[in-house]
């Protein structure tokens, strides 16, 4: 009895052996047991991958690293970096200058430092990252004017505050932003590697300062305390001999001196002062310093980038000593550290030396008094100190003791990011901030810049919603965050599992209410860039053998994703996946290159519940593949290993588009060079007499196109599906020749304008790559018969204006072993022998396919039926029938290929299948 069982979908691609007996899947029902150089594409068939054009051979042994730049959906490139190097590729061709020659800037990257590098970015900038150098943009200003350059941070990141009070670090001066002071420590700081850095300083104690507030009675000299900032009142005239008091404005500069009111007496405000005072910005409670050289281990010449508070300009931790004889109640010092101010009061202690030694408290027993550089100790009334009171108190020694909290400071931070501690490993653009992540010291630990300044790493006081973040991933072990990836969450791509940064719920990331940090799950991830597709994430587990992908899920309120790959999994073992890069048009593949040199695709509509994988081989290796977007399609680049005059050589690759409107545009071979020798313009002939060969014809072209060098050479005229070869006896001018028929010019080609035409192309040069190999040949849409190349050309048997040569590469399918349930009484027909009489293939815009049981015994759709000889088979759309030669045997599975560089797409698969009545 004979069945015709269809399989209507392939689009669970090639499943492991492991899955076969999982025959109650839907994924069996739609799934082949072999589909090597197919792809799944997204309407459930398959289809046979297109070729690559050559771009270009590196030096032996050269590694190279592709990342796409993409500005718009129709404006992007490709870049290549070599060792310390970056050229610039466009749609499979390089960029030149007006000389003709490739765009090449420098780059700091070694060669075991290019297959590390990480990116982002942001319209024309490409941020890269790697943990052994300082962040670098690439600029493009024009298409020929790229320059690679450093990312200047502002204000940080910085490590943390030092604790250690016996390490502390101060100024011999202030100054103004941009001027240059010399940064002193007490132990060995300062190192070369340190040059350009920038380092933190920060008061150890903001004193007695109030914060400012309205109607408050100031005079000149008093400090306030606002919006971070500190700052000291310069006018502050009186009114009737009484205090001016402070306006409505709260000072909020950062530089100079404003006014917080008009400064004046205001009879309607019902006081009696002057309302307004005019406030000096002094600092923000802290300075940041940039090292431009480094003296020695303790002392670097700096540039100030915030101005410092005067408590850490000065001096070290001294004791300053001045004693005196007498008994008055006033002593005055001279000082000669530089000026005090009113705050630091508290930073002295006084002690009155003697029989009995007493230390003098502030301010209830004594009072001090600060003037510039002069300090004056008051006794206050009513005190006793030793056996007498103030008034008769013997000769004392007092003793001044400057702290040196007032002249330097323990807190202080170096910028976290240099050559001893790295850089960030990764980083990724996310709610107008630049986050970055994993450095050498700090392998677990996010830095986000603040927001809409991408460089800008500062924080203020007190916190603002914009600041900048950085957070800490707290865990059992070390989780080093290989990358980060924005989706309704930022998601951390750890070694020991995922982790998210979820904003507030107004859903911004604020520093004023910092996100939460949320283990999603413990996979882990390797260090591949993870694949955003829609809203979907799609990463390598940690093992570079399990492909997962990630979403966020409402009804968990966590993220949550599958093993995409446990269907396939046969395709993984033994195996890495050391590259890949997702080609989103039109066919939503996923491009995977494992170590051993093979590859494969994943078609991956989550939406459609589509995701199958096909492996893919070429006569060579694959190393390395990325993808950038091209309009309306992916621009795909291979690095392939082959071997070029007996040595391995990498060479960057393009791959062909394969949508394309004319046969004779189907690339389909590997490595290869393609021909395109039709003119731009018209032609039209006349005057051909009987118009059969040997006649002579006038040849007119609406637009130059005739030179003398082309007597002798021949025209081609291929339109209506007729050839027509024409040799060129005479050129007139540039748009007018006579020539000679080498064949019959139907009436339908004469006296009108013929568009598909140009000169013959009897050789193909620049083969050299494919010296001593034979290679798959395609002129005007037809097989041409295999030929070696041989001095880096090849000779055709038929002239033609479109060649496509290069390397051959089969594309075979197979069906899954014939299953039929419910068949003979609800049983399964698996154990049973099976004949195959006929094999129906549904197949669309395809050409030429083979059919069969067996591998080795193949039989040919029989396609062409009406084409001119010369002409290449059309292309069929439909369901066509493959004679096939077939016996009982068990398992009931068809072949079908494509061994011909041409288009083949598989829709659906229809066996007629016999089945015995015995096992």
């Amino acid at each position: 009895m004979g069945y015709l069982l269809s399989q209507p979908s392939m689009s669970a691609g090639e499943l492991s052996p492991e899955m076969y007996g999982r025959v109650d899947t839907d994924h069996y029902r739609i799934g082949l047991a072999k589909a090597e150089n197919f792809f799944v594409n997204y309407h459930g068939g398959i289809s046979n991958r297109p070729g690559t054009t050559l771009s270009y051979i590196t030096a032996r042994n050269e590694v190279v690293a592709l990342i796409p730049f993409q500005f718009s959906a129709f404006d992007s490139f490709m870049l290549e970096f070599g060792t310390e190097y970056m050229r610039v590729m466009s749609k499979g061709k390089y960029i030149t200058d007006n000389s003709g020659v490739k765009i090449q800037v420098v780059t700091p990257y070694l060669a075991g430092e290019i297959l590390d590098l990480s990116y982002t970015q942001s319209a024309d900038v490409l941020t890269i990252f790697h943990r052994n150098h300082a962040i670098q943009q690439i600029k493009r200003y024009s298409n020929i004017d790229w320059r690679v350059e450093p990312l200047i941070n502002k204000l940080g990141p910085f490590e943390s505050i030092n604790i250690n009070e016996s390490q502390f670090m101060y100024a011999d001066k202030n100054g103004d932003v941009g001027e240059q002071i010399t940064l002193i420590s007490n132990f060995d700081a300062f190192t070369s590697d340190l040059v350009g850095k920038m380092v933190y300083l920060d008061q150890e104690e903001t004193g007695d300062i109030s914060q400012w507030m309205q109607r408050y009675e100031v005079a000149e000299g008093d400090q306030i305390y606002n919006a971070g900032n500190y700052y000291i009142c310069t006018k502050a005239e009186l009114y009737n001999g009484k205090k001016a008091q402070t306006g409505d404005i709260a000072p909020v500069h950062s530089t100079g001196e404003r006014w917080d009111g008009p400064g004046k007496f205001l009879p309607d405000d019902n006081r009696d002062a002057n309302i307004g005072v005019r406030w000096a910005y002094l600092n923000s409670g802290y300075g940041v310093v940039k090292i431009i050289s480094v003296t020695d281990a303790r002392h670097a010449i700096c540039e100030i980038l915030v101005r410092l508070p005067d408590s850490v300009v000065g001096g070290e931790r001294s004791k300053l000593t001045w004693n005196f004889p007498g008994e008055t109640t006033q002593r005055t010092f001279s000082l000669a550290t530089p000026p005090l101010t009113s705050n630091t009061m508290k930073d002295f202690t006084v002690k009155l030396v003697g029989t009995t030694t007493k230390t003098l408290q502030f301010p209830n027993e004594y009072s001090i008094d600060f003037d510039a550089k002069r300090l004056d100790l008051y006794v206050n009334p009513g005190v006793t100190s030793g056996s007498g009171s103030s008034s008769t108190t013997t000769a004392r020694d007092v003793d001044v003791v400057q702290q040196a909290t007032s002249r330097s400071t323990y807190k202080w931070a170096i910028e976290i990011w240099r050559n001893s501690t790295g850089y960030p490993r990764c980083g990724t653009y996310f709610q107008q901030r630049l986050s970055m992540a994993n450095t050498i010291s700090h392998p677990q630990t996010v830095w986000l810049s603040r927001t809409d300044s991408f460089n800008d790493f500062s924080k203020t006081r007190p916190i603002l919603a914009d600041d900048s973040m950085r957070y800490d991933i707290n865990s059992l072990q070390v989780n080093e965050i290989f990358n980060i990836v924005p989706l309704n969450s930022l998601l951390l791509f750890t070694s020991g599992g995922l982790w998210s940064l979820a904003q507030d719920q107004q859903g911004a990331f604020s520093a004023e209410s910092p996100p939460s940090v949320k283990m999603q799950n413990y996979e882990g991830a390797n260090k591949l860039r993870p694949i955003v597709a829609g809203s979907t994430a799609i990463y390598v587990q940690q093992g570079d053998r399990i492909v997962r992908d990630i979403q966020f899920s409402w009804s968990s309120d966590s993220f949550e994703g599958v093993d995409l790959t446990v269907r396939a999994s046969h395709l993984f073992k033994h195996k890495r996946v050391v590259e890949w890069a997702y080609a989103k048009n039109p066919d939503k593949l996923i491009w995977v290159v494992f170590d051993d040199g093979t590859a494969a695709t994943l078609t991956y509509m989550k939406e459609q519940q589509i995701w199958g994988w096909c492996p893919h081989t070429t006569n060579g290796k694959y190393k390395n593949v990325a993808s950038v977007e091209e309009g309306s399609r992916s621009g795909i680049y291979f690095v392939v290993e082959r071997m070029i005059d007996g040595a391995p050589v990498n060479v960057i690759e393009y791959q062909a588009s394969r949508e394309f409107k004319n046969i004779e545009d189907a690339h389909f071979v590997d490595c290869g060079v393609s021909i395109d020798n039709k003119a731009k313009t018209w032609v039209e002939l006349s005057g051909g007499g009987n118009w059969l060969a040997q006649s002579d014809v006038a040849m007119l072209t609406g637009a130059d196109f005739f030179n003398a060098a082309q007597v002798g050479k021949e025209i081609l005229i291929l339109q209506n599906e007729l050839r027509v070869t024409i040799l060129i006896l005479e050129v007139t001018d540039a748009k007018n020749a006579k020539g000679r028929l080498k064949g019959i010019v139907t009436e339908g080609l004469r006296n009108t304008k013929i568009t598909s035409w140009g000169l013959a192309v009897h050789d193909v040069s620049g083969l050299d790559h494919l010296n001593d190999q034979e290679i798959a040949i395609l002129v005007d849409g037809g097989e041409a018969k295999p030929q070696v190349v041989s001095g880096g050309k090849i000779s055709l048997q038929y002239p033609g204006l479109n060649i496509h040569a290069g390397l051959s590469y089969k594309s075979i399918g197979r069906t899954l072993p014939i299953e039929v349930l419910g068949a003979g009484g609800g049983q399964t027909v698996k154990p049973k022998q099976k004949i195959v009489n006929k094999l129906y293939l549904e197949i669309h815009e395809s050409v030429g396919v083979l059919g069969g049981t067996k591998l080795d015994d193949m039989d040919q759709l029989k396609q062409r039926e009406w084409e001119s000889y010369g002409m290449p088979a059309s292309p069929v759309t439909g369901i066509v029938e493959i004679d096939v030669s077939a016996g009982y045997e068990n398992p009931g599975q068809v072949y079908f290929s494509q061994e011909a560089p041409l288009p083949l797409s598989v829709l659906s698969i229809i066996p007629e299948v016999t089945i015995s009545d015995t096992d």
